[in-house]
């Protein structure tokens, strides 16, 4: 009884926390001058796009991301490529600077 009470508990809290694993689909932050979007592909891995205002031009990085608590990480091994450092905030994603991340 005891076990499946454990295991129970488990699931309860996998469900109701966001795992390195848990996000999919794409968010979407407005920045002057263009968009930023992650695309998460599952497997803690994500694609990071920085895009013009217009949607015609882009640049994307192959990226990973862990989740400690309430903070995600990102980062690529790619040229160029920086780690982002965000807030899972419920459904949103927030950075220090005030970018909000959405699920579109």
């Amino acid at each position: 009884m005891r076990s499946r009470i454990c295991i129970v508990l488990f699931l309860v809290l996998s469900a109701c926390s966001p795992s390195a694993g848990g996000f999919s689909g794409r968010y979407e932050a407005d920045m002057a001058g263009g968009k930023v979007w992650v695309d998460f592909q599952g497997g803690n891995k994500c694609k990071v796009s920085l895009v013009s205002p217009d949607g015609k031009d882009s640049i994307s990085h192959n990226c990973v991301y862990t989740i400690n608590e309430n903070r995600m990480t990102i980062t690529t091994d790619e040229p160029m490529g920086v780690p982002m450092h965000l807030v899972v905030d419920g459904s949103r994603l927030k950075d220090d600077s005030g970018l909000e991340f959405t699920k579109k």
